[in-house]
């Protein structure tokens, strides 16, 4: 099992999971939902499916989450993600990630859209899982290849709130797989793993 590792910033330690892969020329970069940490996605064997589709996997817990201590000024309150972007930068710089593919469900959807501004140099696609507490105005501007997955029983942001806007976008793809909630990845993961391969393969 791969252990994780902390890196210091601003004298806070930032908990984080590098599958150490460097040799791989891709990268994946994992972030969690406000109720989640990177422990799920562990849980779910993510590192080893994606590890399989030929990718570095990287996973960490944001400031203030999972084993991650708090920093004031990335601090994220329920629907407020400002300085998220500037703190991504920072972390990717740290691995030594000049690209990748970054994955974001709920808040670390929103993280993603909301952060493009200051990582579209680092970001190549993304994959966003029911994306929370975006500005929808961000969304045009996001020029990468981009797939989002929704549950079909998502009652915390339900897909028809958004569905016109997402088909409308450039260089996007919409997947919803039937039987999932929210957190589609958890209770329906061998569906998400295969809807995400098909998108990176």
């Amino acid at each position: 099992m791969v252990q994780g590792s902390y890196f210091d910033i601003k004298g806070k330690k930032i908990f984080y999971i590098d599958s150490g892969d460097v040799s791989k020329e891709k990268t994946i970069f994992l972030l969690h939902g406000y109720s989640f940490s990177s422990a799920d996605w562990v849980k779910i064997g993510a590192i080893e499916q994606f590890s399989s589709m030929g990718y570095r996997v990287i996973l960490i817990d944001y400031p203030g989450f999972g084993k991650s201590e708090p920093l004031d000024e990335y601090k994220i309150k329920e629907g407020q993600i400002l300085n998220a972007g500037k703190f991504i930068c920072t972390f990717l710089d740290h691995v030594g990630v000049k690209s990748c593919t970054a994955i974001g469900p709920s808040m670390g959807g929103g993280i993603l859209i909301d952060s493009w501004s200051f990582c579209s140099d680092r970001i190549n696609s993304m994959i966003l899982v029911s994306p929370a507490w975006f500005h929808q105005n961000n969304l045009p501007g996001i020029t990468c290849k981009k797939l989002f997955i929704w549950g079909d029983m998502d009652d915390i942001i339900p897909l028809n709130g958004v569905e016109s806007i997402i088909r409308g976008l450039k260089n996007s793809t919409l997947e919803v797989i039937k039987g999932g909630k929210h957190a589609v990845y958890l209770n329906k993961s061998q569906e998400f793993f295969n809807v995400c391969s098909k998108f990176l393969t």
